[in-house]
């Protein structure tokens, strides 16, 4: 019976602290409401359009810039040409050109779809696109 009191007395001691950290503590400071003068915010000035003659499709809408470079571009092409027309040794070489860069570059490769038949443009990296022409 004494334990008990003991118990109880200790719980509603750790009760009161408790209660009287909550309600004596002064308030946060993210807690406090001050009212004031109305802030009007205004919105920010629109981004200005791209120039007319700038309609390059890879940079137009998106914040992602590809890098491209024609030449590549070009022996993409030229493989997909020589591929078409049995020239295999002349196409390898062009793709090996690719191949051999340090660096990649991006480029709008042609496909035809096979379901609809229609032709879809995607962009695509050229060392990408070269593996896959050598592959088929």
């Amino acid at each position: 019976m004494r334990n008990m009191r003991r118990l109880s007395t200790a719980v509603v001691a750790a009760g009161a602290l408790t209660a009287a950290v909550f309600f004596l503590a002064p308030d946060a400071q993210g807690q406090r409401v001050r009212l004031g003068p109305k802030v009007i915010i205004q919105t920010p000035p629109t981004p200005p359009m791209p120039p007319v003659g700038d309609t390059n499709p890879a940079t137009q809408f998106s914040a992602i810039k590809l890098i491209e470079k024609d030449e590549f571009q070009q022996y993409i092409n030229l493989a997909q040409d020589y591929l078409a027309g049995k020239q295999y040794d002349k196409a390898v070489k062009a793709l090996q050109r690719i191949l051999d860069n340090k660096e990649d570059y991006y480029a709008q490769v042609k496909r035809t779809d096979s379901r609809t038949g229609a032709e879809k443009v995607r962009w695509a990296s050229v060392k990408f696109e070269a593996n896959n022409l050598l592959g088929s």
